[in-house]
């Protein structure tokens, strides 16, 4: 809100943009078609089918404590970026043409924000059922990934600024480690299970 960031965040939109005309992006042609596929990893729609999907799947066979998890995952951090976002009220980067539709404010990244906190609470839900480490880490660097790779998508197509995305990234991480330290505190102890 500063404005501090400002330089940052238009030099790195300016990068991957080409010198000579500052609308076309860098890169191959198709490389905007995988980015518009990349980013809808991130949508309401996605993030929000792929927790309904597991959660269904798991109240299927009677874990109702995990698919809470998995509602509660998914709703806060729609909760949390929506709320957030008009109290920054900040607009969206106008140094560059967007390559998508995008409206509503820019900070934070709201599919940052989903694409962080579901597909990261689920690495760490199903992660931990895992006793091979080599598939924890598999978990986990996939949630990581995916991530990323929504993130990125969102500065090149030019809807969001870096640190928008970062912003996106921190909440959305930071509402699945939460609810995670919650989540695992509040776990019925083996004992219990027998």
């Amino acid at each position: 809100m500063s404005g501090q960031t400002w330089a940052f965040d238009n030099e790195v939109l300016l990068a991957l943009r080409k010198s000579a005309d500052t609308q076309l992006p860098v890169g191959p042609t198709w490389l905007p078609d995988i980015m518009i596929i990349l980013t809808t990893f991130g949508s309401s729609a996605v993030t929000g089918s792929v927790a309904a999907v597991f959660a269904m799947f798991l109240v299927a066979n009677a874990a109702y404590r995990e698919a809470a998890f998995i509602v509660l995952l998914f709703g806060g951090a729609e909760l949390l970026g929506n709320g957030i976002k008009p109290l920054i009220g900040r607009a969206r980067p106008d140094v560059i043409s967007h390559l998508v539709a995008a409206g509503g404010q820019s900070f934070p990244s709201g599919h940052s924000t989903l694409s962080s906190a579901v597909y990261l609470g689920l690495a760490l839900l199903f992660a931990s059922r895992l006793q091979s480490t080599a598939g924890r880490r598999a978990f986990l660097g996939l949630a990581i990934l995916i991530t990323g790779l929504v993130g990125f998508s969102r500065i090149f197509l030019g809807v969001h600024f870096p640190t928008d995305v970062i912003g996106g990234w921190s909440i959305g991480a930071g509402w699945s480690l939460l609810l995670w330290s919650l989540w695992m505190r509040n776990e019925p102890q083996a004992s219990s299970k027998e």
